[in-house]
């Protein structure tokens, strides 16, 4: 991960800066969720393709192969204030996706990774004490860090970019028990005019 110290500390306040508060809001009204995201790129990859062109001088008129989509990784602390209303702050990190440029006569691979905070206002719908179906929006605050693979002496090329977006999503969560949750969770954003769709599955506690 070279997700540099500052951002992450940056990205650790974001996402938590609303604990201290929480923690005073009463028993079980507090909930984490650790979540594995699977990311999917959708068709429309333009931001890509000016990255790859602008960034690395790489001719995408063939197209470009998406060879790997990595795996996201989300920590979420939410507190509950009713049954119809939460609110979450998280960290997430997006493990190392590739992409693979063919000009016809060589292949080029190139990596990306990410890592950020978002904070959401979540409107919640109880069918039963147990289950629940919920939407959500907020903010994204994200960084990338792309970087081909070519050896340091044969022209590697690292650059990063960050932003702020909106993001929105919906889910369902299940009640374990009294204190265990599942939660299942699809949210979209725009990543610097990448489409960022992320389909999640979280296993977590209340307190």
């Amino acid at each position: 991960m070279t997700i540099n110290a500052r951002f992450l500390l940056t990205a650790l306040f974001f996402g938590v800066s609303f604990l201290p508060v929480s923690a005073a809001g009463g028993q079980e009204n507090n909930y984490l969720v650790f979540k594995i995201q699977d990311l999917s790129f959708d068709s429309d990859i333009r931001s890509v393709e000016q990255v790859l062109q602008n960034s690395f001088g790489l001719d995408t008129s063939n197209g470009i192969n998406e060879d790997f989509a990595g795996l996201g990784y989300k920590l979420t602390e939410g507190y509950t204030f009713n049954r119809f209303l939460n609110v979450e702050g998280s960290i997430f990190y997006l493990d190392t996706s590739k992409f693979t440029v063919n000009d016809g006569t060589t292949s080029t691979t190139v990596e990306a990774e990410g890592a950020g905070a978002e904070f959401t206002i979540q409107g919640v719908y109880p069918f039963s004490p147990r289950f629940q179906v919920f939407a959500e929006g907020g903010g994204l605050f994200w960084r990338m860090n792309w970087k081909n693979r070519l050896p340091a002496d044969a022209g590697r090329i690292k650059i990063h970019d960050d932003g702020i977006e909106a993001i929105l999503g919906v889910g369902m969560r299940y009640l374990l028990g009294r204190n265990m949750l599942v939660e299942l969770e699809i949210n979209q954003t725009d990543v610097n005019d990448l489409d960022l769709t992320t389909a999640a599955l979280g296993f977590g506690f209340r307190y």
